[in-house]
């Protein structure tokens, strides 16, 4: 004669419901979370940032945040050039829930302020010209349209030797006109940005 079957007690059903429940749980925690990487536009300080998310929300519980300074704004704090200000975050790069990418403002004008070869660029510029070639620059580093610009001017003079001030002028004036004509090529019609002396960074959104 058969016997029946024995069922497990309700107490012992619940342990692995319970279990799954809570694996569950902390996959969506540190799914739901998201990690990026802003700059501030004045003084070229950045940031790495992570938000944990209450799930299926954009609402953080917990955030994380870790401030650095590059190379530039170490110049920048050395020569006095950027007064106190509260920190204009602009998101960079990240990654959110499901390795969704993020991109933000930030990432058009990042290049020319986090760039390693940014930071010696502007101690040549500091060293050999004036204030008012100074601030030309400056005004180009965090405008949308020339950030590149500078950027690979930067790239160019960093590679090279200048035996004197009038050397780098004289280089930093061709490698410009280059950079400058491929720059046009490119957009077309270029928005001048206003130049600020003595030299500050500052975002400056392109005009509509």
């Amino acid at each position: 004669m058969n016997r029946p079957r024995e069922k497990l007690p309700l107490p012992l059903l619940a342990v692995p419901g319970c279990f799954a429940l809570l694996v569950a749980g902390l996959l969506l925690i540190f799914w739901y979370r998201i990690e990026y990487f802003e700059v501030c536009p004045q003084c070229a300080r950045m940031r790495d940032v992570q938000e944990w998310l209450v799930p299926f929300t954009r609402s953080s519980y917990y955030t994380h945040h870790e401030v650095g300074d590059s190379a530039l704004t170490t110049l920048l704090d050395e020569w006095r050039y950027v007064d106190e200000h509260e920190h204009q975050w602009l998101l960079v790069r990240g990654v959110g829930p499901g390795s969704h990418e993020l991109t933000g403002e930030g990432v058009r004008v990042a290049p020319a302020l986090i760039t390693p070869s940014v930071a010696p660029f502007v101690s040549l510029l500091h060293q050999h010209t004036d204030a008012e070639t100074e601030a030309y620059w400056f005004a180009r580093m965090t405008h949308p349209h020339h950030a590149d610009f500078v950027r690979n001017v930067a790239d160019r003079c960093a590679r090279e030797q200048f035996a004197d001030a009038a050397a780098f002028r004289d280089r930093l004036r061709q490698i410009a006109d280059d950079e400058r004509r491929l720059l046009i090529e490119r957009l077309g019609r270029v928005h001048e940005p206003e130049t600020r002396t003595p030299p500050r960074l500052l975002y400056q959104r392109p005009p509509r």
